[in-house]
């Protein structure tokens, strides 16, 4: 099995995310060509590569751009760019995170929602080229470790507000978080989408072999690296392990020929196999 493991040393964003995937063997080159299907005046792309202390790793610089979607909008353009039909789905997936954590915030539905910060272009390009990554990469399952968090208030379009934002808290419910005392967005809504996309609430990450890694860098300065890592390796165990459950019965006093029905009545609401067979005492 392939995994990719995405290590958020002192957050994630979309920016940084995308960092780490071209620092891990994703090529630039595609990712640029990806960007310009967006828009003729989609913003720039450049990697730097940056040291943070001991870690060398990319820093992704996108130039300035006043287009702004609408949520419909920025629907249509991921759903019909020409890029292979998973990268869009995934892309739309975590678009469709976000816009049901702001309107559960802002206690609008998505037609009266106006996304602000995140209706810029930028979070069209994050979203894209981080699917595409992943989908480049080709691994099985994606796994996460605790995300980061920061503390005290930040300033956004809507004034000062906790930090981290609500919207963030609501796509990451039920996600492993840990707080720093930083008063720093730490992890984006964007990223927050990422995670919650990608990886399962609760999981046991399996032991792997690593076949490469990558760096993505932020600018943020702090006592930690500001720096997000993911592994790509190959474990032993295979793609899929969910638990099932077992439930067994004994019936008396039924005649076999209704088993049948019984059985299809259990596998049409959700059962994966039935099996039954008699019993002599």
């Amino acid at each position: 099995m392939k995994i990719l493991y995405i290590d958020p040393v002192f957050g994630i964003s979309g920016d940084m995310m995308i960092g780490s995937l071209i620092d891990s063997g994703v090529p630039f080159d595609a990712l640029e060509a990806l960007v310009r299907k967006i828009s003729p005046d989609a913003p720039s792309m450049k990697p730097v590569r940056l040291t943070e202390g001991v870690i060398s790793g990319i820093h992704l610089e996108i130039g300035q751009s006043d287009r702004f979607y609408t949520i419909s909008e920025m629907e249509q353009v991921m759903g019909s760019i020409d890029v292979e039909k998973k990268v869009r789905d995934d892309a739309l997936g975590m678009l469709s995170l976000i816009v049901a954590a702001e309107s559960k915030i802002h206690g609008m539905s998505r037609d009266e929602l106006h996304l602000h910060e995140l209706s810029h272009i930028d979070t069209v390009i994050d979203l894209l080229c981080v699917a595409y990554g992943v989908r480049f990469l080709g691994a099985d399952r994606v796994f996460c470790g605790p995300v980061p968090c920061g503390s005290g208030t930040i300033t956004t379009s809507h004034g000062s507000i906790p930090n981290p934002p609500p919207v963030t808290l609501e796509i990451l419910r039920g996600h492993p978080l840990v707080f720093y005392g930083e008063s720093l967005e730490l992890t984006t809504p964007t990223g927050a989408a990422i995670v919650a996309h990608y990886t399962e609430p609760v999981g046991r990450v399996p032991a792997f072999r690593t076949i490469r890694e990558g760096y993505g860098v932020g600018t943020y300065k702090s006592s930690r690296p500001d720096v997000l890592r993911i592994f790509v390796g190959e474990a032993d165990e295979p793609a899929y392990d969910h638990e099932v459950e077992v439930i067994e019965a004994d019936i008396d006093d039924m005649e076999m020929e209704y088993m049948g029905a019984v059985a299809d009545r259990l596998r049409a609401v959700g059962a994966l196999d039935v099996l039954f067979f008699p019993v002599s005492m």
